[in-house]
């Protein structure tokens, strides 16, 4: 079926980039079962506490998960790399170090 609102398309598609389920989701924030997958067939919206602990969650806008943005947050670079995957992290400061070393060699910065 067809998600009837632009949340809960959103909410899949953060799941599905961190292989997790919309079960899983719930089990982690401590939501009661179908919590979360009620919002496919429905137009509502979850309440303003559970909108920010999902986007908490994910380290997103709670505005993008509405549909109100379409980019996905504001957030610090800070932010952005603690919601990152450890392999993710990985790749990131080897290229960091990588580009300081480089720099340095040149004496660009």
């Amino acid at each position: 079926m067809e998600s009837k609102n632009i949340f809960y398309t959103r909410l899949k598609e953060e799941c599905k980039k961190r292989n997790l389920s919309i079960n899983q989701l719930e089990r982690n924030l401590g939501y009661p079962r179908n919590a979360l997958n009620n919002y496919q067939v429905t137009d509502h919206c979850p309440s303003g506490i559970r909108l920010i602990e999902i986007a908490d969650y994910f380290n997103v806008s709670p505005k993008y998960l509405l549909g109100l943005l379409e980019k996905k947050s504001h957030l610090d670079v800070i932010n952005y790399f603690n919601g990152l995957e450890t392999e993710e992290k990985k790749k990131i400061i080897l290229v960091s170090q990588e580009w300081l070393i480089n720099c340095s060699i040149s004496g660009n910065s």
